[in-house]
């Protein structure tokens, strides 16, 4: 039997099978990397990119009708188009499917993402010349 081990450092949990399972390098969010100094920004981000992640790196995503899992993230950006893209770590899959909608005020972006299936995601945001990306773990509801 494996036990599930979670090992911490430089902002990273490995989330997974312990000894020889798979694992999940899991982002964790900064206390605060924040636009403006607001906290209204989001807990992840790099000067030009920002998001909220969960505490712990992973979520549940919502059940679609084509079997994705959906997961909506509020993104801000320096006034530029937002895309997000993503690729499963820990398997083979599709990549995510992501719906970035226009008429938002020039710096928050309300993003959907949909997951072919729960594993390990790596998320990319490109706005402009920036770049923001994390790993995160996508979990079936029970």
């Amino acid at each position: 039997m494996m036990l599930p081990s979670i090992v911490m450092s430089l902002g990273v949990i490995l989330i997974g099978q312990s000894p020889t399972g798979p694992t999940c390098p899991v982002t964790i969010p900064e206390k605060h990397a924040t636009h403006a100094e607001d906290p209204i920004y989001g807990n992840y981000g790099n000067g030009a990119i920002w998001t909220m992640l969960y505490p712990d790196g992973k979520f549940v995503g919502q059940p679609q009708p084509d079997g994705s899992l959906r997961m909506k993230f509020p993104w801000w950006r320096l006034g530029y188009t937002l895309t997000v893209e993503g690729r499963r770590l820990d398997a083979p899959a599709p990549p995510l499917r992501s719906v970035v909608p226009n008429g938002y005020r020039s710096d928050f972006q309300a993003s959907a993402l949909f997951f072919p299936m729960a594993g390990c995601w790596e998320i990319t945001a490109k706005s402009y010349l920036s770049t923001l990306t994390f790993v995160t773990l996508v979990l079936m509801p029970q």
